[in-house]
């Protein structure tokens, strides 16, 4: 039996470092929710260069140097709520509201 204790201890460190390789916070598992979390945010990183380029463009075409008036036109009477002399306004309600 005193033969077999040192065997018996070392067989269950071995299993027991085998399994946090596998299921620990630092191991197998923990290297593949690293991969996915990585893959999330490379996704949402993608995402917002997108939303960027779209606003460097705008900018851009509202700069000093290169001013488009349509745009400035656009942007006015969205965020401002101008509308033309000639122009007319029509509100769409929806029906179940009435």
């Amino acid at each position: 039996m005193r033969r077999l204790m040192p065997s018996f201890v070392l067989l269950l460190a071995i299993a027991g470092l085998t399994m946090q390789a596998l299921q620990g916070e630092r191991g197998w598992r923990g290297w593949n929710d690293l991969q996915q979390e990585k893959a999330a945010l490379q996704e949402e990183l993608a995402a917002l260069k997108s939303d960027n380029a779209e606003l460097q463009k705008q900018v851009k075409l509202l700069g000093n140097d290169n001013l488009d008036l349509d745009f400035l036109d656009e942007r006015a009477r969205l965020v401002l709520g101008l509308v033309g002399r000639d122009e007319t306004i029509v509100f769409k309600t929806d029906p179940r509201l009435n």
